[in-house]
């Protein structure tokens, strides 16, 4: 029969267990290091299909969370929120949205939330400095459960031109 000691040490080494278990877990996806900001700039900014409609465009954009008074570290900490606007691009009109990133090697993809509570997924190619594709890759994620290999999207991807009078005050990831 264990006693209230015995089964106090019990619990002790159990949750030894769990918490060496829990912080030396390695995850199952494949590591990725954190996007540099001189990529995120880089995708920062008005893009537009030279092929498209008069007026398409798509935006990505990063706003500072204004400070709060005693915020952590004494400031050397931010955040940022993340959006932008679709326009004439896989048939949206004036569509705003917030990204966050799914993977960023060798190809930045986004989660992409738009309208209410709808969703998607981007992927984004640079070629250069003031080229890049982009192609959504899944629509509508609740109804699919992001399966792509079962449900993929038929769009072709668009090749876009950086719009650089339209960037001037833009303002940049810091």
């Amino acid at each position: 029969m264990l006693t209230d000691k015995t089964s106090r040490s019990m619990v002790m080494i159990a949750c030894a267990f769990l918490i060496y278990f829990v912080s030396h877990a390695k995850d199952s996806r494949d590591p990725q290091p954190p996007m540099d900001k001189k990529t995120m700039n880089e995708m920062a900014g008005t893009w537009t299909d030279p092929k498209g409609p008069k007026g398409n465009h798509i935006i990505f954009k990063y706003t500072k969370i204004k400070d709060e008074p005693g915020d952590i570290l004494g400031g050397l900490v931010a955040a940022y929120d993340k959006d932008g606007e679709l326009n004439d691009i896989f048939g949206f009109k004036e569509t705003p949205f917030s990204f966050g990133y799914k993977s960023h090697a060798p190809d930045v993809v986004l989660f992409v939330n738009y309208g209410e509570r709808k969703q998607m997924i981007m992927k984004l190619t640079a070629t250069d400095h003031e080229h890049m594709r982009i192609r959504m890759l899944s629509r509508n994620l609740a109804t699919q459960k992001e399966d792509l290999s079962t449900n993929p999207i038929n769009e072709p991807p668009v090749d876009l031109v950086r719009e650089k009078e339209a960037d001037v005050n833009l303002p940049k990831y810091q």
